[in-house]
């Protein structure tokens, strides 16, 4: 009986981690181009976004909302330089970042509504734009 309770439980951490990777989008820069400009929504909580960049590159971030959003946007900014498991803050909400970045590594933006927002399950539409130079 053990046997099977730890075999759900491990079940669920699998579906739990698969589910987070599946809505993590990746942000791939086209060849010859130092942007990527992504349309997306979020209804309740947050939408991450990662890419791979090198230590000393300029990055540029910029959320637009789209329409008339029943709630305000804004996006977080992390580092995994060293393949840390939890990011180290670049950026907390806010809808424009510019900044030199750290390390040659992952790094994720989470955009998500206000608390207005998550507690209303609005679903917000947006253009976010990453440049990288």
């Amino acid at each position: 009986m053990k046997t099977s309770h730890y075999a759900l439980a491990i079940a669920a951490t699998l579906c739990a981690h698969t589910a987070q990777a599946q809505q993590d989008q990746i942000i791939q820069f086209k060849r010859g181009h130092n942007a990527a400009v992504m349309v997306g929504e979020v209804k309740g909580y947050n939408k991450t976004y990662v890419f791979n960049a090198r230590q000393g590159q300029k990055a540029t971030v910029t959320l637009t909302p789209i329409g008339s959003n029943a709630s305000p946007l804004s996006f977080s900014l992390y580092s995994y330089c060293g393949g840390a498991e939890f990011g180290q803050t670049l950026s907390i909400e806010t809808t424009n970042w510019r900044g030199i970045l750290p390390c040659t590594d992952q790094y994720s933006i989470d955009v998500s509504p206000d608390q207005n927002g998550i507690k209303n399950n609005y679903r917000l539409k947006y253009t976010l734009k990453v440049k990288i130079q």
